[in-house]
This record gives structure tokens, C-alpha cells and sequence, in this order.
């Protein structure tokens, strides 16, 4: 099995993240606009979706 890289990332044609292998990306624009929410929310809520807990702070 060849192993390759993927980039999890917000979706905007789907509304939902997704996992986009690197090798297939043919193109990347880079916008000026932030999206609304913060990286903390996005991982938790990727988190939630993928079943991964979050890890305990002893």
C-alpha cells in the first residue's frame, strides 16, 4: 500500500471537513478573508466528527 499525505480541511462545496490527499491538489488560492470561527472550535468540532476525545489535562 503506497502511503501519502492528507490535509484536513474545511470543505466549502461539501460544508463539512474533509481529507484531501496532497498529491491530488492541482491548485490553492489563498484568500484574504478569515473564516468565522476559531481554529479551537474547528478542531473540536473535526474532534466530535471523527469520534477522536479530546485529551484529559491532568
Amino acid at each position: 500500500m503506497e502511503s501519502c499525505w492528507l490535509l484536513v480541511a474545511w470543505c466549502e462545496m461539501r460544508n463539512d471537513f474533509r481529507h484531501f490527499r496532497t498529491d491530488k491538489i492541482e491548485e490553492m488560492i489563498q484568500l484574504d478573508s478569515l473564516y468565522s470561527e476559531s481554529r479551537t472550535v474547528l478542531l473540536k468540532k473535526w474532534r466530535i466528527k471523527e469520534g477522536i476525545c479530546e485529551e484529559k489535562e491532568y
